[in-house]
């Protein structure tokens, strides 16, 4: 990845809160800038999957209870 598209990403991140950046300034007096990664928590269910997929999990479930 080249470093352009990599803070192209980083910084669509950052707005996005998902990684929050510092910046410091080095003894020569360079910027640099520091990125860590927020706490997040992440949950799939079989209903998060369902409407991920766009599909109807009840009515999947049924199809399957009826031998369908």
């Amino acid at each position: 990845m080249s470093r352009p598209l990599l803070y192209m990403h980083l910084d669509k991140l950052e707005k996005a809160e998902m990684v929050p950046g510092d910046l410091e300034l080095t003894g020569d007096g360079k910027a640099m800038k520091y990125f860590e990664l927020a706490p997040f928590e992440l949950r799939v269910t079989a209903g998060t999957i369902a409407d991920a997929l766009g599909r109807d999990y009840g009515h999947d479930l049924d199809m399957e209870e009826d031998g369908r």
